[in-house]
């Protein structure tokens, strides 16, 4: 019987006041689509309440939200054997009306506190980043290499063997360059 894996480990990441990266991992390698649908908290997706965009990367960012508004958002696959997943569970979000730290370079650290991973989300920048963790001594603590990653794609860093404690993350990638600060719970 043919059918289509569903997708999982839907992520949500802010970015910037009005906008946030919804992320997720392929399971099949026959997926090629996305279908994202997003709306209002309660909303049930396919009851033509929500908004539906299609999407060939897995990964969505949803622009134009509103401060102090609650969301939820499914996700599926399209298959090339024209066969969809089921949706995902719902995933609820918030715009808390706080913008994230975003300079000229636009990086972004989420989850911060943390005590697993964090993403590191850059904005309209792609390339090859080289990233750095460094202590309060100056001393780096984790070394890792992201290559080819799209432009607003998040790159994930584990950091389960950090001790508790205060850290920067240093990224650069040709010409840019920027530094976070990150706590490790």
């Amino acid at each position: 019987m043919a059918y289509c894996k569903p997708v999982r480990n839907v992520r949500i990441i802010p970015f910037g006041a009005t906008a946030v990266n919804v992320t997720w991992d392929s399971t099949d390698n026959e997926q090629r689509m996305w279908e994202v649908e997003y709306g209002l908290r309660g909303f049930y997706e396919g009851d033509g309440t929500g908004t539906t965009v299609i999407t060939t990367t897995n990964s969505y960012t949803l622009t134009g939200l509103n401060m102090t508004t609650t969301y939820d958002v499914f996700v599926r696959a399209r298959c090339n054997n024209g066969f969809y997943s089921v949706w995902t569970q719902r995933s609820r979000f918030a715009i808390a009306g706080i913008d994230t730290p975003d300079d000229e370079n636009g990086m972004t650290l989420y989850p911060n506190p943390a005590d697993k991973e964090v993403s590191i989300f850059v904005k309209n920048h792609a390339g090859d980043y080289s990233v750095d963790v460094v202590d309060m001594k100056g001393r780096i603590v984790k070394s890792q290499t992201f290559a080819e990653v799209g432009e607003n794609a998040p790159m994930t860093l584990d950091i389960s063997e950090l001790a508790r404690g205060t850290y920067f993350v240093k990224i650069t990638s040709g010409e840019f360059k920027a530094v976070r600060k990150l706590i490790a719970q």
